[in-house]
């Protein structure tokens, strides 16, 4: 899908990945949030 959205818009496929990580990563630490937030470093 990355590749054909590349294609039709004019941009990399590593864009709209990057994209898709970025959304992944915000949803998994919002949907985690209380669990990672008793972690002492």
């Amino acid at each position: 899908m990355a590749l054909r959205l590349g294609r039709l818009f004019g941009n990399s496929p590593a864009l709209w990945l990057n994209l898709q990580h970025a959304v992944d990563l915000h949803d998994t630490a919002a949907a985690t949030q209380d669990d990672v937030q008793h972690i002492t470093p």
